[in-house]
């Protein structure tokens, strides 16, 4: 099938109708010249910014079907607004466990597949008190990655980890080089981050007594 572009919508001609009436947008990668059908959000407003759609190449691939709300968004912004989503979700349950933390410093996403926009929101490392190891938490297509990572080269709680998420038939890996596992929902995360707090918690110091 011949999708080239016979009817160009803007000036540079990489976006327009091909001979079947389907709207197209075409860019220039590594691989050569990639082509893809796109909807036509002319005459919509995005409602995070409350802008429109102008006629450049660049302006009309950036658009995203909300299908909840029957509406055009700008991919952009919906990344964005879905980052701070995460990012207010992460606060308020790591407020709700004793994991207190100085920073939440937002990172690449890690989800290995290109599935905007599940691949292009943003991730979070979360610096706790008392210099004890980061977290690594993001949201995934379905699920909430969760993470323990390694901190000045001292040992992770690998046996209470394994003892903790021992009954969990979720993705999960316990080794030196991290421990993560994967919550289905807000109330599981919220549960894995209470069994975090109980790994990384300070050992309470017994006092020796005199002899």
């Amino acid at each position: 099938m011949d999708n080239s572009i016979v009817k160009p919508l803007t000036p540079d001609g990489m976006c327009g109708w091909d001979g079947f009436g389907q709207l197209w947008v075409y860019h220039v990668t590594k691989e050569g010249r990639l082509g893809r059908l796109i909807g036509d959000p002319r005459g919509h407003k995005c409602r995070i910014c409350g802008q429109g759609w102008v006629l450049t190449t660049e302006s009309l691939m950036d658009q995203h079907w909300i299908r909840e709300y029957q509406e055009w968004r700008h991919l952009s912004c919906h990344v964005r607004f879905l980052g701070l989503c995460d990012r207010d979700m992460w606060v308020n349950l790591l407020v709700d466990t004793r994991l207190w933390f100085t920073s939440i410093q937002e990172i690449p996403n890690e989800y290995w597949r290109n599935d905007p926009p599940y691949s292009d929101r943003p991730w979070y490392r979360v610096t706790l008190r008392d210099c004890r190891p980061t977290l690594k938490l993001g949201r995934r297509k379905r699920v909430y990655h969760m993470e323990i990572e390694p901190h000045d080269k001292k040992p992770l709680p690998i046996e209470q980890a394994q003892e903790l998420f021992r009954g969990e038939n979720v993705t999960k890996g316990v080794s030196d080089s991290g421990i993560y596992i994967h919550a289905w929902t807000e109330a599981k995360a919220l549960e894995y981050l209470k069994a975090f707090e109980k790994m990384l918690s300070p050992k309470p110091q017994i006092a020796e007594r005199n002899a």
